[in-house]
């Protein structure tokens, strides 16, 4: 069975490359991915360089525990470090927001992620990506939860990264 997963894939750090590793990383490992726009963002609950974000799709017959295996292992390559002292340098950051239509908790991850909703950085480039794809909770699509959120909360910025230009489409 194929598992459709959208991932929320940041970083503050070295984004440029930590961004283009982490796309050519998901192109190597599954066989299916697309890749939204890339956005740059103020940081939101944290004082922060601007992030670098998008979001991927992933069609994987990899269960929900082998995807977040696969995601604390790099993030953990990239030196990503969950103690409080270094919580504003973020090398990659990559969440979890869907996984098919999988509404509950999972190992401590509430999916879909309650950032979908919230936060620009994550819904627009999930509207890019998927715009009609039904958010499992609210039934609305996401290219609708999108064109409800306010404009003024957060602003982003589409952002072009050469070595990316191939790989990422709408």
């Amino acid at each position: 069975m194929m598992h459709q997963v959208f991932l929320g894939i940041g970083s503050n750090n070295e984004k440029e490359a930590n961004i283009v590793r982490c796309l050519e990383l998901l192109r190597d490992v599954f066989d299916r991915v697309k890749f939204s726009p890339i956005y740059e963002s103020q940081s939101v609950g944290i004082k922060a360089e601007n992030f670098y974000n998008l979001v991927a799709h992933v069609a994987t017959s990899w269960s929900l525990e082998k995807c977040v295996s696969f995601i604390q292992a790099t993030e953990q390559d990239y030196g990503r470090n969950r103690l409080p002292e270094s919580k504003h340098i973020i090398p990659l950051d990559i969440d979890i927001l869907l996984f098919d239509d999988y509404v509950g908790n999972f190992n401590h991850l509430q999916l879909p992620r309650p950032e979908i909703l919230v936060n620009a950085f994550v819904l627009k480039p999930l509207a890019d990506l998927a715009g009609d794809f039904i958010h499992p909770l609210t039934n609305k699509s996401i290219q609708t939860l999108w064109n409800t959120y306010p404009a003024q909360k957060q602003k982003l910025w589409q952002v072009s990264l050469e070595a990316t230009t191939a790989t990422c489409s709408a």
